[in-house]
């Protein structure tokens, strides 16, 4: 299948965030599967770019731009002449419509809120061709210039829906959000367990390919507020191969001590975190596996306990540990598959879980001080 996958950016522009890393999975995926795939997108200094990073493969320049071919899939990339953030103008996109368009079988057109999107869309329903829009979570307008894009819903959204042959949703969630703008349901599709299964293999292959882009550094930063309360913020991180700003804002978390431990019940314990890192992680990996051996999970729940002795924590005794002496995770799932199965998706999670691995084996913690102010 001749297919056409339209984004605003795409790799190597990972700094946009998760778009070029889902979309350059998706198009590697399906070409690793034999179909012929081909990407349209801006170009946000690609020769730049690819002169910065010598390891990367080279782009020739033709009449639309530059083009790159990477793992099987062809990248046009259109010069841009006006942009405001992701938003940009490409005049050489009629050219490459004339040209081009004409002969793909599908066209998957990723995101909202673009002009590339809209005009391709439209040009698909002059030839008859067959489109899909994926809004990757952008349906609804709740953050930045909210007015702008519920004018762009009024003047192009609501047409650009209306003539896809099917829009993808990543969560029940985002398809009720579909349905209460006026789509109907029968034409939205929903990855399983809200997880993008040729994305994820195919990031598995490109992995295998450069390992060396599985080295990832996430971070945290803290600030004392008073007594035993205390907040991170946590946003930027480091990988694949570069710092991912796709994050425009942080996550804060609150922790503080109950009012028996002479804390103001601010927030959770630090050591009650630790008790959602694991459940997280389980859980995540559990939805993963699970998609990828085609299991459709209807429930996951947990509950996860954890037992710890204060006399360690409160100096009054050498011989009882801090931490936790045992912690105990709790899961109930429903799924389309026997409870066997369903128990063996716990069991691979476990194996592959980075918050476990943590718990069990121990990690090397270095603590630093430094003391500016001090006199």
């Amino acid at each position: 299948m001749r297919i056409l996958n339209v984004t605003q950016t795409y790799a190597p522009f990972f700094e946009f965030g998760g778009p070029p890393v889902k979309v350059r999975a998706l198009a590697e995926g399906l070409a690793a599967r034999a179909h012929e795939v081909t990407v349209l997108t801006s170009d946000w200094g690609l020769h730049r770019r690819l002169a910065q990073s010598p390891h990367e493969p080279p782009a020739t320049h033709g009449p639309f731009g530059g083009k790159r071919e990477l793992n099987g899939v062809t990248a046009f990339y259109l010069p841009n002449w006006l942009h405001y953030r992701a938003v940009s103008w490409n005049p050489a996109l009629g050219r490459y419509l004339r040209a081009r368009l004409g002969g793909f079988d599908i066209v998957h057109i990723f995101g909202l809120y673009d002009l590339l999107g809209i005009r391709v869309a439209a040009e698909c329903r002059k030839l008859q061709i067959p489109y899909v829009v994926e809004p990757i979570g952008m349906f609804v307008p709740i953050v930045r210039n909210v007015p702008l894009k519920r004018l762009y819903h009024l003047l192009f959204g609501e047409k650009l829906l209306a003539g896809a042959a099917a829009i993808i949703a990543t969560a029940d969630q985002e398809k009720s959000e579909l349905q209460a703008g006026g789509i109907a349901g029968n034409k939205i599709m929903i990855r399983r367990n809200g997880v993008d299964v040729p994305s994820l293999f195919a990031v598995l292959d490109a992995v295998k390919g450069q390992p060396e882009i599985a080295q990832f550094q996430f971070r945290a930063s803290n600030e004392w507020i008073s007594g035993t309360h205390n907040r991170s913020s946590i946003q930027g991180f480091f990988g694949p191969g570069q710092e991912d700003t796709s994050r425009t804002e942080p996550f804060s978390f609150d922790a503080d001590h109950p009012a028996v431990l002479i804390g103001n019940n601010n927030g959770p314990t630090a050591v009650e975190f630790l008790l959602h890192a694991i459940a997280a992680c389980l859980t995540s990996g559990l939805g993963n596996i699970a998609a990828a051996r085609g299991v459709t999970l209807h429930r996951v729940s947990s509950t996860v306990e954890g037992d710890i002795d204060l006399l360690g924590i409160l100096g009054l005794s050498d011989t009882v540990r801090n931490g936790y002496r045992q912690i105990r995770v709790s899961f109930e799932i429903e799924g389309d598959a026997s409870p066997e199965e369903l128990a063996a998706l716990v069991e691979q999670s476990r194996e592959r879980s980075a918050v476990y691995d943590v718990l069990v084996n121990g990690t090397d913690v270095v603590i630093d001080v430094s003391t500016p102010s001090a006199v």
